[in-house]
This record gives structure tokens, sequence and C-alpha cells, in this order.
């Protein structure tokens, strides 16, 4: 097995994260930074929406 280190920066003050990953040794590294982007997305989410044209005028 190899071991991991994964740093998590978020840009806010006290919110960096860091975690161990491991994979098996013939792991490639797609294979190896699709774990990472798991890891990831267990500490962050994100989300996206449609602005509507009246939407635009409201908050433009």
């Amino acid at each position: 097995m190899r071991k991991f280190k994964i740093i998590i920066e978020t840009g806010i003050a006290g919110g960096d994260f860091e975690d161990v990953f491991e994979v098996d040794d013939d792991a490639t590294p797609d294979e190896i930074k699709d774990e990472a982007k798991e890891i990831f997305f267990n500490y962050c989410n994100y989300s996206y929406h449609e602005i509507k044209d009246e939407e635009e005028e409201q908050n433009g």
C-alpha cells in the first residue's frame, strides 16, 4: 500500500484540513487523484444555479 497526505486549503483562517489515505501499490495516477477528490468532497461542497434575467435585475 502507498500512503498519501491530502491538504485541503479553504482560504478561510483555520479552515485548512489534512487527511491521509492509502491506495494499492499499483494504483494509477488517475486512481490516486480520484481518491483524493473523494476525500476533498467529504470536507467541501459547492452548488450553482442559473441566473434568470429577472434575478439579474434584482441582484444586479
